[in-house]
């Protein structure tokens, strides 16, 4: 039994390809006899297109495809691609019987246009004649060379065919690998510019000024010059070529590729639209580019240098002189923890240091005031405000960065290491790195995350407050339960975080009484989500701008602000939702 229901299986399944095979090749079929044309645009590698006594002729070669009618010239890839798909892609709408004496009738006497494509491995090219569009506009009757039967192709087949030469032309203005560019020269107006690819830094400039170039920019001007700017193609050059500015050049880019080859283009003058007119040398061509290619030109050097103010390797850093009007410190880095080992030892703010740093690594020069000062003393920087020196694992020096407030201007005048180069910067990285000792120290009271937290008791005023955290949900379970208003717990809890105090007031106090510490104001105990405790921050009484505050299980005494203890929220209802 088991023989013969697995025999009659086998059957079953036989049958059931076989019949999903006739199908698919029945539909396989159909769709082939409603396609305009029977290739890929893989197979062709030669088509022409005539429309009267107009020929455009484009074939593909190793370097892509080219046109050889009405004139020699590269072609552009996309265009001929759509072309090319707009053929093999469409469909056959209606097929009509009719007599060869009326062909004239549906515009295929004569036809306006005929499409010849060579194909692979194939020795009879494909022929499209193409003659009218219908009535509505929507169709074109169409007739393939060796067929009686008239065929309703979309209008867009038509629409493809009837593009002007130029259409089919390359827009680019210069041919080259992009990877394969060693240096790069630019005159434009008056900028001068010269520009050499070093394996390990990148680009750098070497004319007019040495300096290092930023790279990501120097590929996207390089890039431009591979994309399409080319709007019109002047075959026929004007006679006078100074009245398209090109005899003598106004302009000129240049590229080294590897193995010392160059390619070049001449600029000439600008129309008042922005477009002007260029020259590749070597070329007759007169090409009229686009308005967005004169705009992405460089007009001035700082255009394509590179703006960052520090290199530092942070990896490296191990030490940290910072000399401000708040005072002189000394950092050191040891096993991963920053300290403060002048004026005196104490354990540094690691967010605080590290945000420094991250600071300095991103900041970017905003102009480049002198290459060669002369004098310091004009930008304050004969006896800097603030100096920042960095060294490593050696003590050895890796750089240093001198900051003065800029009178005359919105910012900062900075220098770096020896250079007498004077930059201007934002006021931002003068004020983050105007910091003293003060301002360096671990002075947070509790140290944690917020989403850390799974449980916060806030008492104050004779009100208990319970907040836990359920599935990223904080929920008010005191004084009763309910829904918390999630933006106002966490934004609670960014206050107690970020929570300094602003003087030790004593390391030890017997006499909790005298700061209101032994009846707290109000306390705040934190629980991480797996039950470990945080803390507990008692505050005390308010004396001037400061609140007495302590850790419940540490013996100091610190001030903290009055407006934390002002920001607290008054009643349960402020953190309900």
């Amino acid at each position: 039994m088991r023989f013969r229901t697995t025999l009659l299986l086998a059957v079953t399944l036989a049958v059931l390809s076989l019949g999903y095979y006739l199908l698919e090749l029945k539909e396989a079929q159909k769709e082939a006899t409603t396609k305009l044309a029977s290739f890929t645009e893989e197979e062709v590698t030669r088509f022409s297109i005539r429309r009267g006594d107009q020929v455009i002729t484009l074939a593909k070669g190793e370097g892509g495809w080219r046109m050889n009618q009405p004139v020699e010239d590269r072609g552009d890839e996309k265009e001929i691609i759509s072309l090319l798909g707009n053929v093999t892609r469409a469909k056959i709408e209606r097929t009509l019987k009719a007599k060869e004496e009326t062909m004239g009738d549906f515009g295929l006497q004569d036809p306006a246009i005929v499409l010849t494509v060579h194909l692979k491995d194939k020795e009879q090219p494909f022929t499209l004649e193409v003659g009218s569009s219908t009535p509505a506009g929507f169709s074109v009757y169409a007739r393939r060379r060796g067929e009686e039967k008239i065929l309703l192709a979309p209008a867009t087949v038509k629409t493809s065919l009837q593009k002007e030469p130029f259409a089919f032309r390359s827009k680019v203005p210069l041919f080259f690998e992009q990877h394969a560019v060693k240096g790069l020269r630019l005159h434009a107006g008056s900028l001068r510019l010269r520009l050499e690819r070093e394996e390990k830094e990148g680009w750098r400039i070497t004319q007019p000024i040495p300096a290092k170039a930023d790279s990501g920019k120097v590929a996207d001007f390089i890039r431009s010059l591979t994309e399409d700017h080319i709007q019109a193609i002047l075959d026929t050059p004007p006679a006078n070529l100074k009245k398209v500015g090109l005899d003598p050049p106004r302009g000129e880019i240049r590229l080294t590729l590897e193995g010392g080859a160059e390619v070049s283009l001449l600029l000439g003058s600008q129309k008042k639209a922005g477009e002007g007119y260029a020259r590749r040398r070597g070329e007759e061509d007169v090409l009229e580019l686009s308005a967005n290619f004169w705009k992405g030109l460089p007009k001035k050097v700082e255009t394509l240098r590179d703006r960052s103010l520090l290199a530092l390797d942070r990896g490296k850093v191990q030490q940290i002189y910072l000399k401000t009007p708040k005072g002189r410190t000394l950092l050191r880095k040891d096993e991963g923890t920053w300290t403060i080992e002048e004026p005196e030892e104490a354990l540094a703010d690691q967010r605080v240091i590290e945000d420094l740093l991250w600071d300095l690594d991103g900041a970017r020069v905003k102009e480049f005031v002198a290459d060669h000062a002369k004098s310091l003393k004009p930008y304050g920087l004969d006896a800097p405000a603030v100096t920042i020196r960095f060294l490593d694992q050696e003590e050895k020096s890796l750089t240093t960065l001198a900051l003065s407030r800029a009178k005359k201007k919105e910012g900062a005048y900075a220098r770096v290491g020896n250079s007498q180069a004077v930059y201007l910067v934002e006021s931002r990285l003068y004020e983050e790195l105007d910091k003293g000792p003060f301002d360096l120290r671990f002075r947070r009271l509790l140290s944690f995350e917020t989403w850390d937290v799974g449980k916060m008791e806030l008492s104050m005023n004779g009100q208990e407050i319970l907040l836990e955290k359920q599935k990223e949900q904080w929920k008010l379970k005191k004084p009763k339960e309910g829904r918390a208003k999630y933006s106002a717990v966490i934004a609670l809890l960014n206050d107690i975080k970020n929570l300094k105090w602003q003087k030790l007031v004593t390391k030890e106090s017997t006499d909790l009484s005298r700061y209101g510490l032994d009846k707290p104001a109000a306390a705040f105990t934190l629980t991480k989500t797996d039950g470990k405790s945080l803390g507990t921050l008692l505050l005390g009484k308010t004396e001037g701008d400061l609140v007495y505050a302590k850790l419940q299980e540490k013996p100091e005494v610190y001030g903290i602000p009055s407006a934390f203890l002002q920001s607290l929220p008054k009643e349960p209802a402020a953190l309900a939702e």
